[in-house]
Protein backbone atom coordinates (compact mmCIF):
# COMPACT_ATOMS: atom_id res chain seq x y z
CA UNK A 1 0.00 0.00 0.00
CA UNK A 2 1.83 3.11 -1.11
CA UNK A 3 0.66 6.07 1.26
CA UNK A 4 -0.60 9.53 0.55
CA UNK A 5 2.39 11.83 0.57
CA UNK A 6 4.44 9.28 -0.72
CA UNK A 7 6.91 11.18 -3.04
CA UNK A 8 7.33 13.69 -0.54
CA UNK A 9 7.90 11.47 2.78
CA UNK A 10 10.82 10.26 0.67
CA UNK A 11 12.69 13.52 0.74
CA UNK A 12 12.27 13.99 4.48
CA UNK A 13 14.42 12.55 6.79
CA UNK A 14 12.64 9.83 8.12
CA UNK A 15 12.03 8.55 4.73
CA UNK A 16 8.64 6.89 3.13
CA UNK A 17 6.97 3.53 4.01
CA UNK A 18 5.48 0.79 1.80
CA UNK A 19 3.27 -1.66 2.82
CA UNK A 20 2.98 -5.16 1.51
CA UNK A 21 0.09 -7.28 2.66
CA UNK A 22 0.92 -10.75 2.65
CA UNK A 23 -1.77 -13.58 1.72
CA UNK A 24 -0.43 -16.17 4.30
CA UNK A 25 -1.31 -19.09 1.76
CA UNK A 26 1.49 -17.32 -0.82
CA UNK A 27 3.95 -16.44 1.61
CA UNK A 28 6.29 -17.62 -0.81
CA UNK A 29 5.27 -14.69 -3.45
CA UNK A 30 6.02 -12.14 -1.13
CA UNK A 31 9.94 -12.15 -1.51
CA UNK A 32 9.28 -11.91 -5.63
CA UNK A 33 7.08 -9.02 -4.88
CA UNK A 34 9.57 -7.46 -2.22
CA UNK A 35 12.18 -7.60 -4.95
CA UNK A 36 9.91 -5.81 -7.50
CA UNK A 37 9.07 -3.03 -5.12
CA UNK A 38 12.69 -2.47 -4.45
CA UNK A 39 13.79 -2.50 -7.97
CA UNK A 40 11.19 -0.26 -8.68
CA UNK A 41 11.51 2.02 -6.59
CA UNK A 42 15.82 2.34 -6.28
CA UNK A 43 15.71 4.67 -8.88
CA UNK A 44 13.40 6.96 -7.38
CA UNK A 45 15.25 6.89 -3.90
CA UNK A 46 18.30 7.27 -4.97
CA UNK A 47 17.19 10.73 -7.03
CA UNK A 48 15.31 11.34 -3.46
CA UNK A 49 18.83 11.04 -1.86
CA UNK A 50 20.65 13.25 -3.89
CA UNK A 51 17.72 16.03 -3.75
CA UNK A 52 17.63 15.74 -0.31
CA UNK A 53 21.15 16.26 0.20
CA UNK A 54 21.58 18.74 -1.97
CA UNK A 55 18.98 20.88 -0.54
CA UNK A 56 20.16 20.59 3.21
CA UNK A 57 23.49 21.80 1.79
CA UNK A 58 22.34 24.52 0.65
CA UNK A 59 20.21 25.22 3.39
CA UNK A 60 22.93 24.57 5.93
CA UNK A 61 25.93 26.14 4.03
CA UNK A 62 25.17 30.02 3.74
CA UNK A 63 24.32 30.20 7.47
CA UNK A 64 27.35 28.18 8.19
CA UNK A 65 29.67 30.60 6.26
CA UNK A 66 27.67 33.41 7.24
CA UNK A 67 26.43 34.73 3.95
CA UNK A 68 22.89 36.15 3.81
CA UNK A 69 20.76 36.18 0.75
CA UNK A 70 21.33 39.67 0.03
CA UNK A 71 24.80 38.53 0.17
CA UNK A 72 24.85 35.99 -2.54
CA UNK A 73 22.48 37.99 -4.90
CA UNK A 74 24.66 41.12 -4.56
CA UNK A 75 27.42 38.23 -5.57
CA UNK A 76 25.23 37.67 -8.93
CA UNK A 77 24.63 34.22 -7.38
CA UNK A 78 21.14 32.15 -8.65
CA UNK A 79 20.93 29.36 -5.46
CA UNK A 80 18.24 28.05 -7.73
CA UNK A 81 20.73 27.69 -10.78
CA UNK A 82 23.34 26.55 -8.73
CA UNK A 83 21.25 24.17 -7.14
CA UNK A 84 20.47 22.06 -9.76
CA UNK A 85 23.75 22.17 -11.51
CA UNK A 86 25.19 21.06 -8.34
CA UNK A 87 21.95 18.27 -8.45
CA UNK A 88 23.12 16.94 -11.83
CA UNK A 89 26.21 16.79 -11.18
CA UNK A 90 26.46 15.27 -7.99
CA UNK A 91 23.42 12.60 -9.45
CA UNK A 92 26.08 11.61 -12.18
CA UNK A 93 28.64 10.72 -9.60
CA UNK A 94 26.73 8.86 -6.90
CA UNK A 95 26.45 5.97 -9.36
CA UNK A 96 29.24 4.49 -7.68
CA UNK A 97 26.77 4.49 -4.17
CA UNK A 98 23.69 3.14 -5.73
CA UNK A 99 24.30 0.00 -4.57
CA UNK A 100 24.66 1.07 -0.88
CA UNK A 101 21.59 2.77 -1.81
CA UNK A 102 19.56 -0.60 -2.74
CA UNK A 103 21.15 -2.40 0.00
CA UNK A 104 19.38 0.09 2.83
CA UNK A 105 16.88 2.38 1.33
CA UNK A 106 15.11 4.97 2.28
CA UNK A 107 11.77 3.59 2.25
CA UNK A 108 11.32 0.33 4.64
CA UNK A 109 9.04 -2.49 3.49
CA UNK A 110 6.73 -3.73 6.40
CA UNK A 111 5.35 -7.21 5.24
CA UNK A 112 2.31 -8.18 7.51
CA UNK A 113 -0.05 -10.84 7.02
CA UNK A 114 -3.82 -10.33 5.48
CA UNK A 115 -5.26 -11.52 8.66
CA UNK A 116 -4.59 -11.44 12.10
CA UNK A 117 -5.04 -15.05 12.64
CA UNK A 118 -1.39 -17.25 12.63
CA UNK A 119 -0.16 -18.57 9.62
CA UNK A 120 -1.24 -21.47 8.21
CA UNK A 121 1.74 -24.13 7.71
CA UNK A 122 2.45 -25.40 4.55
CA UNK A 123 0.47 -28.57 2.70
CA UNK A 124 2.80 -31.92 3.25
CA UNK A 125 3.00 -34.15 0.80
CA UNK A 126 0.27 -36.35 3.10
CA UNK A 127 -1.68 -33.60 2.49
CA UNK A 128 -1.56 -33.39 -1.06
CA UNK A 129 -2.66 -37.29 -1.41
CA UNK A 130 -4.90 -38.65 1.02
CA UNK A 131 -7.80 -36.74 -0.54
CA UNK A 132 -7.18 -38.10 -3.95
CA UNK A 133 -6.44 -41.70 -3.01
CA UNK A 134 -9.75 -41.54 -1.19
CA UNK A 135 -11.62 -40.60 -3.97
CA UNK A 136 -9.73 -42.91 -6.20
CA UNK A 137 -10.62 -45.77 -3.37
CA UNK A 138 -14.94 -44.73 -3.14
CA UNK A 139 -15.14 -45.11 -6.86
CA UNK A 140 -12.99 -48.23 -7.26
CA UNK A 141 -14.87 -49.18 -4.26
CA UNK A 142 -18.09 -48.52 -5.63
CA UNK A 143 -17.63 -50.51 -9.03
CA UNK A 144 -16.49 -53.81 -7.16
CA UNK A 145 -19.80 -53.32 -5.30
CA UNK A 146 -21.91 -52.81 -8.35
CA UNK A 147 -20.06 -55.77 -10.12
CA UNK A 148 -21.11 -57.89 -7.02
CA UNK A 149 -24.09 -56.71 -7.02
CA UNK A 150 -25.10 -57.56 -10.90
CA UNK A 151 -23.79 -60.86 -10.91
CA UNK A 152 -26.04 -61.44 -7.63
CA UNK A 153 -28.99 -60.70 -9.72
CA UNK A 154 -28.10 -62.79 -12.76
CA UNK A 155 -27.25 -65.61 -10.84
CA UNK A 156 -29.93 -65.29 -7.78
CA UNK A 157 -27.40 -67.24 -5.37
CA UNK A 158 -29.43 -65.05 -2.41
CA UNK A 159 -32.62 -66.07 -3.32
CA UNK A 160 -32.51 -70.01 -3.64
CA UNK A 161 -30.63 -69.67 -0.27
CA UNK A 162 -33.56 -67.93 1.54
CA UNK A 163 -35.75 -70.55 -0.11
CA UNK A 164 -34.04 -73.20 2.20
CA UNK A 165 -36.08 -74.65 5.18
CA UNK A 166 -33.77 -73.05 7.86
CA UNK A 167 -34.05 -70.05 10.14
CA UNK A 168 -32.05 -66.62 9.79
CA UNK A 169 -30.16 -67.74 12.63
CA UNK A 170 -27.86 -70.14 10.46
CA UNK A 171 -27.49 -68.02 7.92
CA UNK A 172 -25.41 -65.54 9.89
CA UNK A 173 -23.23 -68.60 11.65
Amino acid sequence: VIPAGFSAATLTDSGGRIEVIVDPAREQCAGIVLGQVQAATAPMLIDAEVERGVRSAFNTAPDTFGFTEADLQEAGIDLPAVTKFLTAAIKGVVSSQVQDAIDDPLVSIDVRPATDAAPRQAPTVFDYLVPGYSVFFAFFLMGLMAETIFAERVSGSLRRIFSLPIGRVPFLA
